[in-house]
């Protein structure tokens, strides 16, 4: 399943960069557009620091589409989301964008090999001279 988002960054005629989020279509988000220019783009910040803010605010509209949340309808009835939907938000956000894109729902963290602290104390000795730290002498 695609996220149905992106970001690009348009080249102006003066040269200068405009990062904007797209839809699947191509149509930039107008909400997101206006947050870049008004909030971000007006503290002068650089090119990949406001497309870095809008990947941001892609992973929370991948959230709000995955969970069927109507944002502006919640913010009309002065609500935005429950303490259980920020959770969520939190451990949706810890996971790999294609596993957000995914559906998958088990958020466990894959863990690389792993190595138990003996064995790694055991190589490091073996690398060292031991006569040196154990008061031997090397005559």
């Amino acid at each position: 399943m695609s996220n149905g988002y992106h970001v690009k960054t348009l080249l102006m005629s003066t040269g200068e960069r405009l990062p904007v989020l797209l839809t699947e279509d191509g149509t930039p988000v107008f909400d997101a557009t206006l947050f870049a220019l008004t909030e971000v783009r007006g503290r002068s910040l650089a090119t990949h620091t406001i497309s870095a803010v809008l990947r941001s605010v892609m992973v929370l509209l991948i959230f709000l589409d995955f969970r069927k949340i109507d944002i502006d309808a919640r913010m009309a009835g002065g609500m935005l989301l429950t303490s259980g939907e920020v959770d969520d938000l939190a451990r949706f956000c810890r996971r790999k964008l294609t596993e957000q894109c995914s559906g998958e729902k088990d958020a466990t963290p894959k863990v690389g090999k792993v190595l138990s602290l003996e064995k790694v104390r055991m190589t490091s000795r073996s690398s060292v001279n031991r006569t040196e730290f154990c008061g031997g002498s090397n005559s």
